[in-house]
């Protein structure tokens, strides 16, 4: 059953996904209300699961990295075997993320790697160990992720809400030079763990002192390694469910690559989109509560883009597993 939140709830969620380290003081002033109840409602939504943390969305393209996607389709492995499995990835120093379907792949995986021996050892890893489950394996190198601010408020009907925030990495970015990595890293998966920490917190996490963690910290927002902040919303208590649509291009993708962006970031159902130089060419991650919704989205999806458009697929998503390691 789903958890019920009222429209301050929501207000708070969108402002809070505009700015995940905005202070108490700043929040109550957005919302006119104390700083005693802004810290009530977050830390309810946070024992109601519906706030799972708090991250940055980090951009590794100016320190050389480039995100890959390895899908996978399985075969042969029952319960204990698919835990086993995503234990198994998980493990797997390049691997950031993993999305389990239910469609045309069984998972999505993330790498985030800087040669492309790195790639090869993923993949020879992962056939040693599991190439008898392993029914198909493809490759594709991501140009650009993007990721648009949570729309529920748009989906309840809250009229305050104006524009969605949007966070991206280009991985066709210029490599910056004369950044120590090891401290970028560490700052970055600092804030990537627990981003609405206190500097001093962070600093000890990252295990630098608060002076360094503060600079570094500053360079690499203006940078653009670290883009921003935000809750770690979870859709699914609040009674969404997240798929996945594939959509091919063919020849003409370069020409409405734009338009793409576009609808992404201007459809309330669209929470990320990826696009990639393979097979697929473009990747949405969809939220809604129907099935009619969900149809409706790849409807407008199959007019809009109907002249370029080859192929769409879609898929139910199961589980989603990030791996903080790197990014």
């Amino acid at each position: 059953m789903a958890v019920k939140i009222d429209k301050l709830d929501y207000k708070l969620l969108y402002h809070l996904a505009h700015n995940g380290r905005a202070s108490l003081t700043a929040l109550a002033k957005e919302l006119g209300l104390s700083k005693q109840r802004i810290d009530y409602r977050l830390k309810r939504l946070e024992k109601l699961h519906v706030i799972d943390g708090y991250s940055a969305f980090i951009d590794g393209s100016p320190l050389g990295y480039t995100l890959y996607r390895v899908n996978l389709l399985t075969e042969r492995l029952d319960k204990k075997g698919r835990v086993e499995f995503l234990a198994f990835l998980k493990g797997l120093r390049p691997v950031v993320n993993i999305v389990a379907l239910v469609g045309r792949y069984d998972y999505l995986v993330d790498l985030c790697i800087k040669e492309t021996r790195e790639l090869m050892e993923f993949v020879n890893k992962v056939e040693e160990r599991y190439g008898d489950n392993i029914l198909s394996l493809n490759v594709a190198i991501a140009e650009s992720r993007h990721m648009y601010s949570p729309t529920h408020s748009i989906i309840e009907g809250l009229d305050f809400l104006a524009s969605r925030r949007e966070l991206s990495s280009n991985y066709m970015r210029t490599t910056l030079k004369n950044i120590s990595e090891d401290k970028a890293l560490r700052v970055a998966l600092a804030m990537e763990k627990q981003a609405r920490a206190s500097t001093k917190a962070l600093a000890k996490l990252a295990k630098m002192s608060f002076r360094s963690f503060t600079e570094w910290k500053q360079l690499l927002e203006k940078k653009g390694i670290i883009k921003g902040y935000f809750p770690l919303i979870n859709r699914a208590v609040l009674g969404y469910k997240e798929h996945k649509l594939f959509l091919a291009l063919g020849s003409h993708k370069r020409s409405v690559i734009e338009e793409i962006k576009v609808f992404a970031r201007g459809d309330a159902a669209v929470s990320e989109l990826y696009l990639f130089t393979e097979r697929w060419d473009a990747e949405f991650t969809i939220e809604v509560k129907t099935v009619e919704d969900l149809l409706n989205v790849i409807e407008h999806i199959k007019s809009r883009f109907s002249s370029v458009l080859t192929d769409v697929e879609e898929a139910d998503i199961v589980q989603v597993e990030g791996v903080q390691k790197l990014f």
